[in-house]
């Protein structure tokens, strides 16, 4: 006889959708872990098998809110030129650099938009900001 162990990560869900899922019984020689959080962290998205998010978070990405406006082209590549857009949505290439208040390089897929922010594009390779 066998057991699976599956580790649910609840991101942002009201306390009914969380309590309901909760609730629910495991199928027979399954074990359900679940783990809430309001705001998503990668340390725990990282340890479940299962990622159940609310999509309607507070505030979209500023990338996403650029889409919805109609911007597709996010800048253009340092040494060709080229038109660049929305890659990877999760903070881990260059191709969504844009200077944000000032600042060059920030990634605009995962920084959260706020009312009165300044987003330029991004001319050249700026500085790298960790």
């Amino acid at each position: 006889m066998y057991h699976c162990f599956i580790h649910f990560y609840l991101v942002g869900l009201e306390r009914d959708e969380s309590e309901a899922l909760q609730e629910m019984p495991a199928f027979e020689n399954f074990v359900h872990m679940f783990t809430e959080s309001a705001q998503p962290d990668l340390s725990l998205a990282a340890r479940a098998d299962v990622i159940l998010a609310d999509l309607r978070m507070d505030a979209e990405t500023i990338a996403a809110a650029l889409h919805a406006a109609g911007i597709r082209r996010l800048g253009h590549s340092p040494e060709l030129h080229r038109p660049r857009g929305l890659f990877c949505a999760i903070g881990n290439c260059s191709s969504c650099f844009m200077t944000v208040n000032g600042q060059p390089n920030v990634r605009v897929c995962v920084t959260r938009v706020k009312n009165g922010m300044r987003v330029e594009e991004q001319h050249g390779k700026g500085v790298v900001v960790t």
